[in-house]
């Protein structure tokens, strides 16, 4: 198996058709992200009462849903989207909206083409006030990942983020690097590590290593924001058990 960046988020990815072998060689269906989500009204609701009303947009946005629901919040909601499937099936509210384009390119003016059925031009601010980003850094492989955040950088001055991390357990903070996932780009993915990279994850690293990378970038984490996030997310059992969400891998930041 081989993730590239844009092959791999094919209709297939979000209806239920890639495949990927165990360790032990036997071939299982991956079950990925559908294009809407029902608990993305319950993040937007939260993200909306903790970020401030203007232009966003989301970094890797699938079909908008996210952003749409951003939208009806107060937000001026824009996205950028690699899958060409995503993009042709945004939600209605994102139509002209979202933009097909591959940001490990850094392009400073956005030429993805539009979803507007009028033929339109599709035009993006140039910066906009928050940027968000869900599941997407994790997709970035370690190549490209300082040229495509300082792009993400350029962009704005308050971010969202949530990150598919690993945990390591306490027992093996002498080995930090032991429990990541980091795959080279162009290569082959190992077969132990199939059942990972299928979602197109290939430079998983800890929470504590996202905290360092993202200080290293002159960003400070809003600890108050990464708290009330997570006290709502707590409250909300159906919320709670959802994966993926939980305080060590949501960070909201701000430029110094």
């Amino acid at each position: 198996m081989k993730i590239d960046y844009k092959d791999h988020y094919d209709e297939g990815y979000f209806t239920g058709k890639k495949t990927y072998k165990d360790a032990a060689g036997n071939e299982h269906t991956y079950h990925g992200p559908s294009l809407t989500w029902g608990h993305f009204d319950k993040i937007a609701g939260v993200l909306a009462g903790l970020l401030p009303k203007g232009t966003l947009l989301d970094v890797g946005s699938s079909a908008g849903d996210l952003a749409a629901r951003l939208m009806k919040r107060g937000f001026d909601s824009y996205g950028i989207e690699i899958s060409e499937y995503a993009v042709e099936n945004c939600v209605p509210e994102m139509r002209g909206r979202v933009a097909l384009a591959d940001i490990t390119y850094c392009p400073w003016t956005l030429l993805g083409y539009q979803t507007q059925p009028d033929g339109f031009p599709l035009t993006f601010p140039e910066k906009f006030n928050i940027l968000i980003s869900t599941d997407l850094l994790e997709h970035i492989y370690a190549e490209d990942l300082d040229k495509t955040f300082d792009w993400m950088l350029s962009k704005a001055n308050m971010f969202f983020f949530c990150v598919a991390t690993t945990q390591p357990p306490a027992s093996s903070l002498r080995e930090p690097n032991k429990y990541e996932f980091v795959a080279k780009k162009g290569e082959p993915i190992p077969p132990e590590w199939e059942a990972t990279a299928v979602s197109g994850h290939v430079n998983v690293r800890s929470s504590r290593w996202w905290i360092k990378y993202f200080q290293s970038k002159g960003l400070e984490i809003d600890w108050q924001r990464m708290y009330l996030f997570q006290m709502r997310r707590e409250t909300d059992k159906a919320w709670r058990d959802t994966g993926g969400w939980n305080m060590g891998c949501t960070f909201f930041l701000e430029k110094k």
